[in-house]
């Protein structure tokens, strides 16, 4: 079985009604392809299985089209494999995507279906959690710490992301939810070129790099500490001064 048959993409055809959120055109796709030599709801009998209809799945969730994206999870799409995991926004994926871009109801729909805010599609790519440190909003980054264990929390760049782009609001939540102020994160997905990048290391490196004086002066208020070196073996100081950043090397004295 393929995507094709006759004139017929079903692969477009589906992509089409999922962006217009059209589930009886979905319905109807389906059980045309399903006609057409589908030997079951999960695989044809030329081994084509309905995974690779997941783009149609993709269109539907990068617009919040939650009818659409039902039915394909109805006939067996996995909402770990593609939704916390396929599509790529930045390096991300689709729900990092949903993350970024705040869409609530898309959001609390993935997790319902079993979705992890703290996967990675991939290494050097964030997670919803880390995405929603980034570029998205308080709330998402609130719904979306409900659902991570504290050891998730701790190893991920969730408290980096936000202290990257000097979001005092969400390094308090973040603080809250037990992330560690002095942390370095380490885990499998971190690339070398991050461990040897003299800008990363603690929240307060980030911060330092990224010139945040009020970032640094929230952190240094939060416990944060001036001797933790990063991999690269710098102070947050260090990294100061070699930026040149004078406001904040006043801070770090």
């Amino acid at each position: 079985m393929t995507n094709t048959a006759g004139n017929r993409d079903f692969l477009a055809e589906l992509v089409s009604a999922a962006e217009a959120n059209d589930v009886d055109r979905i319905r109807e796709t389906f059980q045309a392809w399903e006609d057409a030599g589908a030997t079951s709801p999960l695989k044809g009998k030329h081994n084509y299985p309905l995974i690779h209809f997941t783009p149609a799945l993709n269109a539907a969730l990068k617009l919040g089209n939650i009818e659409a994206a039902g039915e394909f999870f109805d006939r067996g799409l996995p909402p770990a494999m593609d939704q916390f995991g396929s599509a790529r926004l930045l390096g991300g994926s689709e729900p990092s995507q949903a993350a970024c871009m705040s869409k609530i109801p898309l959001v609390k729909y993935l997790l319902s279906k079993g979705a992890d805010p703290n996967l990675n599609a991939k290494a050097d790519s964030y997670s919803p959690l880390e995405c929603a440190a980034l570029w998205g909003d308080s709330e998402t980054l609130s719904l979306l710490l409900g659902r991570s264990p504290v050891e998730e929390i701790r190893c991920s760049s969730a408290l980096l992301n936000a202290a990257q782009v000097g979001d005092i609001k969400k390094i308090d939540i973040l603080l809250a939810a037990r992330a560690d102020v002095n942390g370095i994160p380490d885990n499998w997905r971190l690339s070398q070129s991050a461990l040897k990048d003299e800008k990363w290391g603690t929240a307060l490196h980030v911060s330092v790099a990224h010139n945040q004086v009020a970032c640094v002066a929230h952190l240094l208020g939060m416990g944060a500490r001036k001797d933790v070196k990063n991999p690269a073996g710098l102070t947050p100081k260090e990294v100061a001064e070699k930026l040149g950043h004078k406001e904040v090397m006043e801070l770090l004295k």
